[in-house]
């Protein structure tokens, strides 16, 4: 099927819409929607705390008053106090005007379509990263508190993506990352040591007019905003994860402690800059600015693990890696007031996505879920018997009802009884079924054919 784009047809300008590329996007965009499901039962069950904080101060700022708490008061580091910079409440002014859960759906279709944005750009249309990542915990706990995560994420991978091209444009959006999250400011660094000075200047001209602008129209000045966060970071440095609460219970003296997280710092970076004077690789720069930003921030949740994706989604663009990332998130963190039933499910997903990438990758040596994937899964979807497809339809419907019904209509042992029952089926399924397999030793499964389906190979 060819598009004409216009000009002479001599010229042979036509534009021609591979099947396969179009088979492969919309099983991606498939599998973010289906994997949004999830992302909003844990939503519906948590307010989203930060976003709710960033909400109110944008209220505030509509009707004239200030958005932040008295300097020095114990109110700054309650969890419900807005302590960012100005204009990120300013810019938020617009979801004001709606409901509370209204502007927060809006944030969440906004954070959700970010994160499968970024994935998309950064190792292409691959469904099984997207449900791997997405359903991870670190990016769920992201999107259930309303964290700038999802944003600050994109923005880098935008910035890395369009470094060389939209020079202006990535200068305004590596800024708003910086100063959104003042622990970013070290990736300013990044155009000035690669000597791209159009984004230099974009983005150091953008900072000061982003963080000038909010202290000569807002109501804190430079100072009162550095004493608060110096509040700030006393209190919540001791429930994070950040570095310095580590060395914090090494050593004693918190000049010692700061200045050891410090070197550690100041380390990676002049490690990331040698490689890089030597091989030009600019990646490794930028990976090691984004790596000193998070060992130099005292303050770290495990909202912000996603960030540490980044570095993967820019040098080493691995799909399998990544699936085996979202795992291992899912592992190290469990998102807030989520049943065992869901958080099983949830396990469940990130465990049979692994699987499936082994087996795609050890056994059908393809890029991972790419172009031609879209092609096997379309014929393999095509070619199951009814009676292959009609049981893993009910399991699937079944085990929805079960995840909708169970906090009202029966107690959890019968859930988590349901969801094991379907872990053991998938499980078993994936590694007996013919499934996604292109092996001939395939002996059957439960939802797949007990046959080959005939793929092929190329």
């Amino acid at each position: 099927m060819n598009i004409y784009l216009g000009g002479s047809m001599k010229k042979g300008r036509f534009f021609s819409l591979n099947r396969s590329l179009i088979r492969s996007e919309l099983i991606f965009w498939l599998s973010v929607v289906l994997t949004s499901i999830i992302l909003f039962y844990y939503v519906r069950r948590v307010n989203q705390s930060d976003f709710l904080v960033f909400l109110h101060a944008a209220r505030e700022i509509s009707r004239g008053r200030s958005p932040y708490p008295p300097v020095g008061s114990p109110v700054t580091y309650s969890g419900s106090s807005y302590v960012y910079p100005y204009f990120v409440a300013y810019l938020l002014q617009p979801l004001g005007y709606f409901s509370n859960y209204l502007a927060s759906m809006i944030f969440v279709y906004l954070s959700i379509l970010l994160n499968a944005l970024t994935i998309r750009f950064s190792v292409g249309a691959k469904p099984l990263v997207a449900v791997a990542l997405m359903v991870s915990s670190p990016f769920v706990i992201a999107i259930q508190m309303g964290t700038l995560t999802p944003i600050l994420i994109f923005g880098m991978v935008f910035v890395w993506h369009f470094r060389d091209r939209l020079k202006i444009v990535g200068g305004f959006v590596l800024a708003g990352v910086a100063m959104s999250k003042l622990y970013l400011a070290p990736l300013l660094l990044f155009p000035i040591w690669t000597k791209r000075y159009s984004l230099t200047i974009s983005s150091l001209t953008s900072s000061i007019l982003l963080l000038g602008i909010g202290f000569v129209v807002g109501p804190l000045s430079p100072l009162g905003f550095a004493k608060m966060l110096l509040l700030l970071s006393g209190h919540e440095t001791l429930q994070g994860w950040s570095l310095t609460r580590l060395m914090g219970t090494l050593v004693t003296s918190h000049i010692l402690r700061d200045l050891s997280v410090g070197a550690v710092a100041g380390g990676v970076i002049f490690v990331g800059l040698g490689i890089y004077r030597k091989t030009k690789d600019d990646s490794i720069l930028f990976v090691a600015l984004i790596a000193a930003s998070l060992v130099l921030t005292p303050i770290l949740w495990s909202s912000y693990l996603p960030i540490l994706l980044v570095p993967i989604l820019i040098k080493r663009r691995d799909p399998l890696f990544l699936v085996v990332a979202g795992t291992i998130g899912t592992l190290l963190v469990t998102p807030d007031r989520g049943t065992l039933a869901v958080n099983g499910f949830q396990f469940l997903i990130e465990f049979t996505s692994l699987v499936l990438a082994f087996r795609i990758y050890i056994n059908s040596r393809v890029d991972l879920l790419g172009e031609a994937f879209g092609k096997r899964l379309f014929l393999a979807v095509k070619r199951l018997p009814l009676r292959s497809v009609v049981p893993g339809v009910f399991l699937i419907l079944g085990l929805v009802i079960l995840m909708v019904a169970s906090p009202v209509l029966m107690p959890d042992v019968l859930v988590q009884i349901g969801v094991f029952s379907v872990f053991v089926i998938a499980i078993l399924d994936s590694l007996r079924g013919s499934g996604f397999n292109l092996s001939e030793s395939v002996k059957g499964g439960f939802l797949s054919s007990r046959r080959r389906p005939g793929l092929p190979t190329g």
